[in-house]
């Protein structure tokens, strides 16, 4: 037990300790003995194991856990402390709970994928390669339930009720066949959801007939009723919780892929033209980034770029104001981190901003609820991530999640009026922290005098490494996004192998305001490959890395680094790693204006980012890494998705061909699946292949 400065005590206690089985459940089995030695691949990827959800009332919570390959629905009565298992499909070997939603103290309703896969001889499952989409799946038998089920357990109701002649068997929807999803719980509605009916892709739902209506269903019931007629268009809509009604509107965009964002003031009203954006512009240069409905009608929240920068240069909280479509005065700003995301109280108001500084945090706004929040932080000792996944109608009840550099997730329970913080568990128990390395802050200064940090990862403890480590340098993507004082599964991938790995968040990258942000825009290959570098050195002459024994390891634009390191300096880069990385930077700036055309902000955006293919010509080759090929030294291994729409695999394929013609040594991996998001079993395959690669040139000492 552990107080904190007088306000909060904290209860470390496993669930299956202070809940007993209800009568009708028995006790489950005995846990098998935790595993020991270095993690594996499999296991950095494994699915998690617990998610929690707290009942309106705060008296009770709804745990999806997971016992060997199945999810199982639990519900506590945090009161009488009995437990009752509330759903447990007997129909599949495979079965995992994305969702739970609460519709008042005595109904869930959740989201369930089941499997019936092929195994082989030897009993592992039978992976197909999917054609499209992001990731490889078990073969056959793949379905896709949505339920609502009595919180005292019972026979659960399968939602909708089943159409005749358009939902095909009447006790499953196929995963990629006629699937229901739901786009708001309607926490003020203790009976119904908003669903649409069609596939996500691409950022949206789309419709398997003309147009994607937005639907009310009874959860007691199954009965749908179509409560707004989507446009031939329409993909996706926006809720405010306070009535339930929808206040935006995404409708598809011409062929490319954009939205016209349509809005309405109040319920019933005619909706209009908001503005105009290519959803991939959104996801690259997010100037105008959607929050949710505020306190006030005909307005959202919305996280945008500073405007007026004597007040600062970080992104900054607003109202956006749909009649008058203006923009209204800032709301909060933080003076040194970029905004990430914000916390409403019921009535639309907002309870807490939320931002990454080394660890991710929640400012709340009330003065009590900032001091109860403060003092959770100092338990952790302020190098833990906190955000709260769910709480009660009066927030006095949530759900914490908790993660940091050796604790990839754990959820807590916390009870203002008790003042506890109860552990419930931990979301992936196999990577315990004695088994994962040990993350620091790093900060060196960079050739033309800059301050520049990142992050370190050393071999965990049980390794016993000494003296100069070989060295993994992980440069992040983006090049506008960042590394964080959190769990990273590459990393302790490479440390788990006894490598120290370093992330750098080298100048361009983003998260700490504007200014850092451009001081990368035309220096691709040059300031922020240099800051990469440098850092390097400074390790080097810190005693900590073996300078012969240096590989590169990156992503998306990470993997450009990677390439451009091993072209520029051979001397300190023994191998590369390139996962969707860039080779060609001018042949990238064609694709770009030919795929998004030259009038889109994404093209814009580009432009400013790595150069103008014309004006820059001699600039963009000099920057390219195909146009060392000749002379290029360390070994590589490129892996790209075949359905990469960020950085097409063409990128790849350029650089293994000029490689292969000047007698290098080249490997190009091609994996199912897109730019990110391969899904656990290829991102455990591509990991295996990254260590096997790494380990031949740099691997421990014969």
């Amino acid at each position: 037990m552990k107080t904190f400065a007088g306000l909060l005590v904290v209860v470390l206690t496993v669930m299956a300790a202070p809940w007993a089985a209800s009568a009708q459940t028995p006790a489950p089995a005995a846990a098998p003995a935790a595993p020991t030695g270095p993690l594996s691949p499999s296991e950095l990827f494994a699915d998690r194991r617990l998610m929690a959800e707290v009942s309106p009332s705060g008296r009770y919570l709804a745990l999806a856990q997971r016992v060997v390959s199945k999810d199982r629905l639990v519900v506590i009565d945090l009161q009488t402390r009995s437990r009752t298992e509330v759903f447990n499909d007997p129909r599949f070997d495979l079965a995992t709970i994305h969702e739970i939603i609460w519709k008042g103290d005595d109904r869930l309703v959740f989201v369930q994928s089941a499997f019936s896969p092929k195994r082989a001889k030897d009993g592992d499952l039978v992976i197909k390669r999917e054609k499209f989409g992001n990731m490889s799946t078990v073969a056959e038998g793949e379905f896709r339930f949505l339920y609502s089920i009595a919180r005292t357990g019972g026979e659960p109701t399968k939602l909708p009720a089943p159409i005749k002649g358009e939902l095909g068997p009447a006790d499953a929807v196929k995963l990629r066949g006629n699937s229901f999803h739901v786009i708001n719980g309607l926490p003020n509605d203790d009976r119904h959801l908003l669903v649409v009916r069609g596939s996500y892709w691409g950022g949206g739902y789309w419709p398997y007939r003309d147009w994607l209506d937005l639907l009310k269903l009874d959860v007691v019931t199954g009965a749908l009723e179509v409560v707004e007629k989507g446009g031939a268009g329409t993909r996706n809509w926006e809720i405010d919780e306070r009535d339930g009604h929808a206040i935006l509107r995404f409708d598809a965009n011409g062929q490319r892929g954009g939205w016209r964002v349509m809005a309405r003031q109040a319920a019933g009203g005619d909706w209009g033209l908001l503005f105009t954006i290519r959803e991939r512009d959104m996801e690259v240069m997010p100037e105008l980034e959607i929050l949710g409905s505020t306190d006030k009608p005909g307005s959202v929240y919305v996280a945008v770029d500073a405007k007026d920068r004597t007040l600062g240069d970080t992104r900054e909280l607003r109202r956006f104001d749909f009649v008058t479509k203006a923009m209204g005065e800032r709301v909060w700003a933080h003076p040194k981190y970029d905004l990430s995301g914000i916390v409403r109280n019921d009535d639309g108001t907002v309870a807490a901003v939320c931002y990454w500084a080394e660890v991710y945090r929640c400012d709340y706004l009330d003065p009590t609820r900032a001091k109860e929040m403060a003092a959770v932080d100092r338990f952790f000792e302020g190098e833990r991530s906190v955000r709260p996944v769910s709480q009660s109608r009066d927030g006095t009840v949530q759900v914490l999640a908790v993660s940091g550099p050796d604790e990839p997730g754990s959820l807590y329970l916390f009870d203002r009026k008790a003042g506890t913080v109860n552990l419930l568990g931990a979301q992936w128990p196999k990577l315990a922290p004695d088994r994962l390395g040990v993350v620091k802050t790093w900060r060196w200064t960079a050739k033309d005098g800059a301050d520049v940090g990142g992050y370190l990862t050393t071999p965990p403890p049980l390794l016993k490494t000494s003296g100069p480590l070989p060295l993994i340098v992980l440069p992040h993507g983006g090049p506008e996004a960042r590394d964080y004082f959190d769990f990273d599964r590459l990393a302790q991938g490479f440390a788990a192998r006894g490598y120290l790995v370093f992330q750098p968040n080298f100048r361009g990258s983003g998260g700490f305001g504007a200014r850092f942000a451009e001081q990368g825009y035309g220096q691709w290959g040059l300031r922020m490959q240099d800051d990469v570098v440098d850092g390097v050195e400074a390790l080097i002459k810190s005693g900590q890395v073996d300078p012969a024994r240096i590989c590169i390891v990156g992503a998306s634009y990470g993997g450009y680094v990677a390439l451009q390191g091993g072209a520029r300096r051979p001397d300190l880069f023994k191998c590369v790693v390139s996962r969707a990385g860039l080779s060609d930077l001018a042949r990238s700036q064609k694709w770009e204006g030919e795929t998004f055309e030259t009038d889109s902000p994404r093209y814009k955006y580009w432009l400013k980012s790595v150069g103008d293919p014309k004006v820059d010509a001699a600039k963009l080759a000099a920057a390219s890494p195909v146009t060392y090929a000749a002379s290029y030294q360390p070994p590589v291994l490129l892996m790209h998705g075949a359905n990469d729409w960020n950085v097409p695999i063409e990128q790849s394929q350029i650089m293994e061909k000029a490689l292969k013609k000047a007698g290098k040594t080249v490997t190009l991996s091609e994996y199912p699946g897109g730019h990110s998001g391969w899904g656990e079993v290829q991102e455990a395959k591509a990991l295996t292949e990254m260590l096997v690669f790494v380990d031949k040139y740099i691997g421990q000492k014969k």
